[in-house]
């Protein structure tokens, strides 16, 4: 085995391990829920949850996007978002402002990108009247790194009303490869 395989292994079991532990954990978090609202601790037939992943690939980054929509019962469901960057190279989850070369300007550019993107389709007049603030915090939320550039997505009520649902812009590569570190 040679010391790229032996990296690209120690990365692949970093990586499973990670997912292996968010997956019980939030299968433990919503078996709560459940039993919390059910009172009982037995199965509600109209409860579900909901998993699905989407993987991207830049370099030598793995992006992972994990949408869980959970139904406990009420109006409408709940969606959830996570995402991770793994950098295959180091063999370690990084965070996405840990990735560029000026952490500030490249948050603000992100911001102001989707700031102009919320403008250039008139959405602010829907938008909640936080949502600027909310923007600016764009890495607390699913960010996921891919060849075309940085999506960026906001779960239903956080910028915007549930009916409008998820709120997904994309950063335009040009814009992100300015900012990332070599």
């Amino acid at each position: 085995m040679t010391a790229d395989d032996e990296t690209y292994a120690a990365g692949a079991a970093a990586f499973n391990a990670r997912m292996s532990a968010f997956s019980e954990e939030k299968y433990t978090e919503f078996t709560a829920s459940r039993n919390e609202i059910s009172g009982t601790g037995q199965e509600m037939p109209y409860c579900f949850e909901d998993t699905s992943y989407t993987l991207e690939y830049c370099g030598n980054y793995v992006s992972i996007t994990i949408l869980m929509n959970a139904d406990l019962g009420g109006v409408h469901g709940s969606y959830y978002y996570y995402s991770y960057i793994f950098d295959m190279g180091k063999s370690q989850f990084v965070n996405i402002l840990d990735l560029a070369n000026d952490q500030e300007g490249f948050k603000t550019a992100v911001a102001e990108e989707i700031l102009r993107q919320i403008n250039e389709k008139g959405l602010a007049e829907g938008y909640n009247p936080d949502y600027e603030t909310t923007t600016r915090a764009w890495n607390e939320y699913c960010v996921s790194l891919g060849e075309n550039g940085l999506t960026v997505t906001f779960p239903p009520y956080e910028i915007a009303c549930y009916a409008a649902g998820q709120q997904v812009f994309v950063i335009d590569s040009s814009i992100v490869k300015s900012y990332l570190a070599s």
